[in-house]
């Protein structure tokens, strides 16, 4: 019970950190001390290694604004584009009125909410699952595929960031890799079988669980960071994508010698 309710809070967690879970709060006002901070670009931009970033307002929650500040990193083109698309429709309506209702059109500002979400939490749960699963496991066929499922959908779940069709397209050849090297690799009794008070363990090889965990936890620091070096975050999912091949072909191979291994204990 335990375990699927932290499965879910794991997944709620990732949701959440990539925006695409939010609730549905009553309206907080920018800038108050209940609310959020906000980004306010003013249509200025600055060039900085290489890079275009908008400059702007920031409007912190106790009331204060920040004047010329930069956004750097993540989002910074996209900012841009919104607001220049945003100039264009004020300068296009505003002045004018609505030919159904006759009312004016109001100037449109464009603001980027900042919500300063404290991903502790999130990576307690993280250490939380890598001790976990580095101890013996009650053998569960259920809670197996169930946890295969869930490196599956985290892997992903950052791979989406992206958001280019080729890099997904590796995924799929990078995790197929690591599936068939596991095969050849764990068919070698890898794996450790043991009962205990008549319960069924298992256990799998440490470098298996390290190398997933520190390869998804890398991987989610780059996104944290707003990194856009699309060259790095790739072969980070391509690694974490090999890697999780590997935790697939050992839950195929748990399940496969695990019916071996009770067989073999019926006839002792």
């Amino acid at each position: 019970m335990v375990g699927a309710v932290v499965i879910v809070i794991v997944i709620l967690a990732a949701l959440y950190a990539g925006g695409l879970l939010r609730p549905r709060a009553p309206v907080r006002y920018l800038g108050s001390p209940s609310g959020y901070e906000a980004f306010v670009p003013n249509g200025q931009t600055v060039n900085y290694d290489g890079l275009t970033d908008s400059t702007g307002d920031l409007i912190l929650n106790n009331g204060t604004t920040v004047h010329d500040v930069v956004w750097n990193g993540q989002y910074a083109s996209t900012i841009i584009q919104n607001h220049n698309q945003i100039v264009q429709l004020n300068s296009q309506f505003v002045g004018q009125a609505d030919p159904v209702n006759n009312q004016p059109y109001i100037p449109l500002q464009d603001f980027y909410v900042i919500k300063d979400i404290s991903f502790i939490v999130f990576f307690i749960i993280i250490f939380y699952i890598i001790v976990r699963r580095l101890r013996p496991r009650k053998f569960r066929i259920g809670r197996i595929y169930k946890w295969a499922a869930i490196y599956i959908l985290l892997t992903l779940f950052l791979a989406v960031q992206i958001g280019d069709p080729l890099i997904l397209l590796s995924l799929s050849v990078s995790g197929i890799l690591g599936y068939i090297l596991g095969l050849k690799i764990l068919e070698r009794r890898e794996i450790i079988f043991f009962y205990k008070n008549g319960t069924l363990y298992y256990k799998w090889p440490t470098s298996i669980i390290v190398l997933w965990s520190g390869l998804f936890v890398t991987r989610l620091f780059l996104e944290l960071l707003g990194s856009e070096n699309i060259v790095v975050l790739s072969i980070v999912d391509l690694l974490l994508s090999f890697s999780t091949g590997l935790i697939i072909s050992a839950s195929y191979i748990t399940v496969k010698q695990a019916k071996q291994f009770l067989i073999e204990n019926v006839f002792k």
